[in-house]
């Protein structure tokens, strides 16, 4: 990559940056600790006009694939072939990234990025990150863009891929959907109205927003890599951003998701792999104590896939031992 262009993230303006750049951005965000918190961006300015697709990841520092993801569809890029502007933060808790965790260090405030949206200029450390985040978006996108935030599962579970849109009342509530339905390669998931996400808040401003998940564990594994990469590829030419037309559309069902609780605290003996449809009253797992007596039965509230499996065995009984995939109402 040529060199890397330095400038305070509240100072970047992508609309002003000439057509036919493609390179790397160092966005200084805020001083921490005798030194400036400093975030990596990739931009590509395409030559002629069109919208702006926003991809994040690593909002938690373990996530991987979506990292990859967006830095193979940057070097793919050429700004001759581009409508528009790509801009990509492959890192976006730097902190959380250094320590290898999934949330900002204890020493820091240990606060979890994907719960601090929409932030503040004054909070803790991970608080302002999240504010500058946010003010970025805001100054960036509009109706007409689009906002991308790669999620995979922590090191205690495992996902399916898949990818989905919050069910949050907005002016981009249908874009959100329908942008989903032109990722390809995986289910599609409604994802409900929470507070503090990322994507969720940017959803919330209007923006037309897509979020995913896939197989995680602190891994990187190239055939997740491959749909994120796919996928990305695939929006922008939804978005009318690449010459090469628009991708199928999946008109299959969009599906919610049910968590499933282990019921008591023990060891989790889990009855089904991944990806197994099951039925309802069917007992997807048990709760098991030192001795091997069955504290609680996990059973299937609904007929469902499971999307989501606890793969560490030692658990509580308020955890999540689950989560099923059931078609939306």
């Amino acid at each position: 990559m040529s060199e890397l262009t330095r400038v305070a993230i509240d100072d970047l303006a992508l609309a002003a940056i000439e057509p036919g750049f493609k390179g790397g951005y160092v966005l200084d965000a805020f001083p921490l600790l005798g030194g400036i918190v400093e975030i990596p961006a990739l931009v590509v300015a395409g030559r002629r006009p069109g919208p702006t697709l926003m991809a994040v990841a690593a909002v938690h520092g373990n996530e991987y694939e979506g990292q990859e993801a967006v830095r193979h569809v940057f070097a793919r890029l050429d700004p001759d072939g581009l409508r528009g502007r790509y801009l990509a933060i492959p890192v976006c808790n730097v902190f959380a990234y250094e320590s290898r965790s999934r949330c900002t260090p204890p020493h820091l405030d240990g606060l979890n990025l994907a719960r601090v949206f929409p932030g503040r200029v004054d909070g803790s450390p991970t608080v302002r990150l999240a504010y500058h985040l946010m003010e970025l978006v805001r100054r960036t996108l509009g109706p007409e863009d689009l906002f991308v935030d790669f999620h995979s599962a922590s090191e205690d579970s495992n996902y399916l891929t898949m990818v989905g849109f919050r069910d949050i009342p907005s002016p981009g509530r249908e874009a959100s959907e329908e942008a989903a339905r032109h990722f390809g390669g995986c289910p599609l998931w409604r994802f409900g109205n929470q507070h503090g996400m990322f994507n969720a808040e940017v959803s919330r401003l209007g923006i037309p927003t897509v979020g995913t998940e896939t197989t995680g564990q602190a891994g990187c594994r190239p055939e997740d890599v491959r749909v994120f990469a796919n996928g990305l590829w695939n929006l922008l030419r939804y978005r009318g951003m690449l010459d090469d037309g628009p991708p199928p559309r999946d008109d299959g069902p969009v599906h919610t998701g049910i968590e499933v609780m282990a019921g008591a605290t023990g060891f989790l003996r889990a009855h089904f792999p991944l990806g197994t449809d099951v039925e309802a009253g069917q007992p997807v797992g048990e709760v098991i104590d030192h001795f091997g007596s069955r504290l609680a039965e996990v059973r299937a509230p609904r007929d469902g896939r499971i999307w989501m499996q606890r793969t560490i065995p030692a658990v509580r009984a308020d955890e999540t031992a689950c989560i099923l995939g059931v078609p939306a109402t």
